[in-house]
């Protein structure tokens, strides 16, 4: 006994776009996914979209971590391209 299904293009979109929609790993969807990898996030817009809090805790642990990039907080004619470099490398 063979099964034949008629299958329309509207009924495949709706599905694949349902499942792009509603599948999840890690919290985001396979479209969020999608958008990350198309578009990667630079670490000046993730800076962007944090909130308050999160900003002072970045700055606190910039501010610490400085030395390790051999950045000065002052003095370094070199501070503003580093931390335009920082600024637009890809967000971990």
């Amino acid at each position: 006994m063979e099964l034949k299904i008629k299958l329309d293009e509207k009924m495949i979109a709706e599905t694949a776009n349902r499942v792009l929609d509603e599948f999840k790993y890690n919290g985001k969807t396979i479209r969020e996914w999608a958008d990350l990898i198309a578009n990667p996030k630079t670490n000046a817009d993730k800076i962007r979209a944090m909130t308050d809090e999160d900003l002072a805790k970045y700055l606190a642990w910039l501010a610490d971590e400085q030395a390790c990039y051999g950045w000065k907080l002052y003095g370094d004619t070199d501070r503003i391209t580093k931390c335009l470099d920082f600024l637009k490398r890809e967000a971990e």
